[in-house]
């Protein structure tokens, strides 16, 4: 995993504005969550089926690309749950539910946050 990597929300209902975390910190702050299931088809139909997570700043679609998410996909590790925004935002996780999706599994272990952690990347 790319330690490096960063999570980006765009506005939403209860925030009007970007927020943005390192993923390191999203896992730290998650790891004391309680795990539990979740449809896969909550997720998918909700926003996941619509949505595109892929691409980050200026990264050129092509097929390289392309089989780069489907390597990950493919081989993303259904043994970590999926990290929830308190809006069922994904924080990390989209490779996940793409496989367990992909495999025609019903739920996923999730995490999930009451509140989102303040944001540690200035987006302003």
């Amino acid at each position: 995993m790319n330690m490096d990597a960063t999570v980006t929300l765009p506005p939403t209902t209860n925030y009007d504005y970007k927020r943005q975390w390192n993923l390191k910190t999203i896992w730290e702050l998650s790891e004391d969550l309680e795990i539990a299931q979740i449809e896969v088809t909550e997720l998918w139909d909700t926003r996941y089926s619509r949505a595109w997570c892929w691409q980050q700043n200026d990264e050129e679609i092509n097929n390289l690309f392309f089989l780069h998410h489907l390597n990950r996909v493919m081989h993303a590790d259904l043994n970590y749950p999926i990290v929830l925004s308190e809006e069922n935002y994904i924080l990390d996780g989209v490779h996940r539910l793409m496989r367990a999706k992909y495999l025609g599994l019903k739920s996923i272990s999730f995490v999930r946050f009451t509140k989102d952690p303040t944001p540690d990347i200035n987006t302003q």
